[in-house]
C-alpha cells in the first residue's frame, strides 16, 4: 500500500444558472487530494461527447490520471441543473441515464486498489446496476474504504445504504443523514454521540467524521471523540464544502499525521473552499498556507 487514493463514483458537469463547473462528490475528493499533494486517480464514466472530452481535459489540466475514466459510446456524460435558495445552499436536479451509471469492471482496477491507502466510495454513484455491481466488486479489494454518505434523493434505498456501511472502515455523515440512518434502523435519535456510537458499534466502522456545518465537526473512534470547531468565513457558496472537508482529513491521514491534525486540515480546506466558487476552485499553495496562517484553530 502507499498513500494514494482511488475515488469511485459520478463526475459530471454542475450547470449553475451563471455557470458551468466540473461536479461529482468522488471528483471534487480526488481534486483536493490531488491539490494536496496526494496522488489520487477516478474511477468513473464519461460519454463519448463534447462535455466527456471537456472532463477529460480538464483532469489532464490539473494533473490527475484519467486512466480509470472509461468512455461510453450510448451515455452521455453526466450532468446536474443546480439552483441556490436565499440561504446559498445548493439544490440539484440529478440527470438520468448518463454515463456514470455504467461504470464497468476492468482488471486493471485490482492493482490499482490493492496498491491504495484508501477507496473513497459514496451512494449516489450506486444508483444503477451496472456501477453498483462494479463497485461492490472494488469493495471487497480496497484496503481502507472511506463512505461519504451523501445522500441524494431519490437515488438510494435504505438496502443500498446500510450495504455500503457494512463496507466502511470510515463514514463520513452529516447531522442530517445521521438521524436519517437511524431513523431507517429505528433507532430514537438521543443525542450525536450516541447515535454515532451506535452505528460504529453496529457496523463496525472505526472512524466517524460527523460534520456540522456553522458548527463545526466531530471526530470519533472507539472510546474517543474530539470537537473541531468551524472556521469563520465569508460564504461564497457550499458547494463541495464536504468533499473537501473528506479531502483534508484523508491528506493528513494518509500522511500518518494523527486525528486531531487531520481534521484540523479538513476544517481549513473546507472553509477555504466555502470562501470561493464553486467545487473546484483553482489554488496555490501559497495561498491555501496563507489561509490557514491567517485563520488558527
Amino acid at each position: 500500500m502507499d498513500s494514494s487514493v482511488v475515488s469511485f463514483g459520478e463526475v459530471l458537469w454542475d450547470i449553475f444558472p451563471n455557470a458551468t463547473r466540473i461536479g461529482g462528490a468522488p471528483l471534487n475528493v480526488a481534486y483536493h487530494l490531488t491539490k494536496q499533494h496526494i496522488p489520487c486517480t477516478m474511477i468513473s464514466r464519461v460519454g463519448r461527447d463534447e462535455l466527456g472530452q471537456r472532463l477529460l481535459a480538464q483532469l489532464q489540466d490539473w494533473g490527475m490520471p484519467a486512466t480509470g475514466i472509461q468512455e461510453d459510446a450510448n451515455q452521455p456524460t453526466g450532468t446536474v441543473l443546480a439552483t441556490f435558495d436565499e440561504k446559498h445552499e445548493p439544490h440539484y436536479d440529478i440527470v438520468q441515464p448518463v454515463a456514470w451509471d455504467h461504470i464497468e469492471w476492468q482488471p486493471v482496477y485490482e492493482t490499482l486498489l490493492q496498491q491504495a491507502g484508501a477507496f473513497v466510495f459514496g451512494s449516489l454513484g450506486a444508483r444503477h446496476a451496472t456501477t453498483r455491481k462494479t463497485l461492490f466488486t472494488a469493495l471487497e479489494i480496497a484496503h481502507l474504504k472511506v463512505f461519504d454518505v451523501n445522500l441524494r434523493a431519490p437515488f438510494y434505498t435504505f438496502d443500498l445504504i446500510r450495504s455500503l456501511l457494512e463496507k466502511a472502515a470510515v463514514l463520513k455523515v452529516s447531522v442530517s443523514e445521521l438521524k436519517q440512518l437511524l431513523d431507517w434502523l429505528d433507532k430514537p435519535y438521543v443525542a450525536e454521540a450516541d447515535g454515532v456510537h451506535y452505528l460504529q458499534d453496529k457496523f463496525k466502522i472505526s472512524e466517524v467524521l460527523l460534520t456540522k456545518g456553522v458548527k463545526g465537526s466531530v471526530y470519533y473512534a472507539k472510546g474517543y471523540h474530539h470537537v473541531f470547531p468551524a472556521v469563520p468565513v465569508t460564504v461564497r457558496d457550499t458547494v463541495g464544502s464536504g468533499d473537501a472537508f473528506l479531502a483534508g482529513f484523508l491528506a493528513g491521514k494518509l500522511r500518518q499525521q494523527g486525528p486531531v491534525k487531520a481534521m484540523q486540515n479538513a476544517a481549513w480546506l473546507s472553509a477555504f473552499v466555502t470562501s470561493k466558487a464553486g467545487a473546484c476552485p483553482p489554488y496555490t499553495d501559497e495561498e491555501y498556507n496563507a489561509f490557514v496562517g491567517a485563520h488558527p484553530l
